[in-house]
């Protein structure tokens, strides 16, 4: 499969919808981890931990998928619907973003200890619901992509 993905530029900030079931996504989603593995990336950053849907579409859904090493941690390469459920007391913690290649690592404010329900696709099938709690970088990554979805990025608006 050629991909064709890339990030846009300037970054969009829309708000993602809702996935509804994993025949609405399963191609982007593909494409997307297939864009992330392909590591073509420009600027300062050569690798990504995970990537946002909200980055890549003018019409973004609510997933992201990550790189090889984390799939362990989270059960899965494609992360959907993410909702955080509890948070601890934020902290600052220093990240990069896709959508800004050219840019050095800002300090964020985060939270470093979080509780999450997210759903995963199941035999490429159907998706299944997972409920979490997440540490350090795995909770900054969960953070991370979580503003994106909802529009945000480290940048602000």
């Amino acid at each position: 499969m050629k991909n064709i993905m890339k990030i846009i530029r300037p970054a969009h900030n829309l708000f993602s919808s809702k996935v509804k079931n994993w025949k609405e996504i399963k191609k982007e989603a593909w494409g997307l981890k297939a864009f992330l593995d392909a590591k073509k990336f420009e600027g300062h950053w050569e690798d990504a931990f995970a990537i946002s849907h909200a980055q890549v579409s003018a019409e973004p859904k609510c997933f992201f998928v990550l790189n090889k090493k984390m799939y362990k941690t989270f059960g899965s390469w494609c992360i959907i619907n993410l909702e955080i459920l509890k948070k601890s007391d934020p902290c600052t913690y220093p990240e990069g973003c896709m959508s800004f290649m050219f840019r050095h690592e800002k300090r964020v404010d985060r939270f470093a200890d979080i509780k999450v329900k997210y759903w995963i696709p199941l035999f490429n099938l159907f998706l299944i619901p997972k409920w979490k709690r997440f540490k350090d970088l795995p909770a900054f990554i969960c953070g991370h992509e979580f503003d994106h979805s909802m529009g945000i990025n480290i940048y602000g608006k």
